[in-house]
């Protein structure tokens, strides 16, 4: 899936929101572990170069992965009901991703 809007599509839930910022390169990286409290998560992929992969779990690769970005800077669909772990890759370099955690 690719994802070229820069704007939310549609409303995260939760009341109390923790941006964490990650910085994300050619192995696969951890944006947050299992949370049974989370609601919701927004992930906006601030590089300009090439592709961001988001996996729903420990491990994210090129091949397996769950969410990926077009090139640029760019904002994923919100995610809603999924506690479990998170992780990414970038394959053209290390950007810095802004993860907002909402419980």
């Amino acid at each position: 899936m690719s994802i070229e809007s820069p704007y939310i599509e549609n409303s995260p839930e939760g009341t109390t929101a923790t941006i964490t910022q990650v910085s994300v390169g050619a192995s696969s990286t951890p944006l947050l572990a299992a949370n049974p409290l989370r609601q919701s998560v927004v992930i906006c992929n601030q590089g300009v170069v090439t592709a961001l992969y988001v996996a729903f779990g420990t491990t994210c690769s090129a091949t397996s992965f769950t969410y990926k970005t077009a090139t640029g800077p760019n904002v994923f669909p919100v995610i809603t009901g999924y506690t479990g772990p998170l992780s990414a890759i970038e394959t053209g370099g290390v950007v810095l991703v802004n993860v907002t955690e909402i419980v």
